[in-house]
């Protein structure tokens, strides 16, 4: 049974697209809104990371994010102090708060990854901080890990995965690229669950809302969009591009948009 409604583009030629995107903003300073956060990204070819990033920012703000259906690890320098946290899914646009002068870098995971002993639908539109022991190491799942950097991130990962600290679920993946699997829908259901943390039903709705932004964002008309990407008319895509991106269609076309 296949969970996902696969649209003309797949999961990952959708992000791909808002990826790119963001690039195009981020990359060399865009002001965007008002906010002044430069980012540095970069999509990674292994089978379980999604993207790689780094940013700096240079003013203190309060940006709001859309809603993913990803989670992250987050590497946070602000005043000297190193921090870490596990950054869950996320149901709505979310506000994340930034100090000038602070330098952060992430790893988002592709869909189907996640630790078997911090279960996914306990951080959902939350997150939750891991002891830093040093400014080298951390402390996860009763285990000291070398903190890694924005170059070596990979290593850590590899380092997880043998562990058995990270787990992949190919099924959830292959769901959502359109794949049907040989499944009920209950035990599907009880999948995402494990491995993504949201219900079926709300990871259709983020990610539907994430295609409109990227038809918007290809120059699109709302009309357009509307229809290929099912909803039933304006006020309905309006209100869940505000819900779930905290923008509008205008907005969105023309380039405004925060990962």
């Amino acid at each position: 049974m296949q969970i996902f409604r696969n649209y003309d583009q797949s999961l990952y030629d959708v992000r791909s697209t808002l990826w790119n995107g963001a690039l195009k903003s981020y990359g060399h300073g865009h002001q965007n809104g008002g906010v002044n956060i430069p980012y540095q990204t970069r999509l990674d070819t292994s089978s379980i990371i999604e993207m790689i990033w780094k940013g700096h920012a240079e003013d203190d703000s309060l940006p709001y994010c859309a809603a993913d259906i990803l989670w992250y690890m987050r590497f946070l320098r602000r005043q000297g102090k190193l921090s870490l946290s596990i950054v869950g899914p996320t149901t709505r646009a979310t506000p994340v708060s930034y100090l000038r002068g602070d330098e952060f870098f992430g790893i988002r995971f592709k869909p189907g990854v996640f630790m078997p002993n911090l279960p996914l639908k306990t951080f959902v539109n939350g997150s939750a901080y891991l002891p830093v022991t040093t400014p080298q190491t951390f402390w996860l799942d009763n285990s000291l890990w070398e903190m890694p950097t924005y170059e070596n991130a990979e290593i850590l990962v590899e380092r997880l995965l043998r562990k058995k600290v990270l787990v992949y679920d190919p099924v959830v993946g292959a769901n959502l690229q359109g794949q049907t699997q040989e499944l009920t829908l209950r035990a599907l259901q009880l999948r995402f669950l494990r491995a993504a943390g949201l219900s079926h039903t709300s990871i259709l709705q983020v990610e539907r809302a994430r295609y409109a932004a990227a038809l918007l964002g290809q120059g699109m008309q709302s009309l357009d969009v509307i229809l290929k990407a099912g909803y039933y008319d304006q006020a309905h895509l309006i209100r869940c591009l505000k819900r779930f991106l905290g923008q509008t269609p205008t907005q969105l076309q023309t380039g405004w948009f925060l990962l």
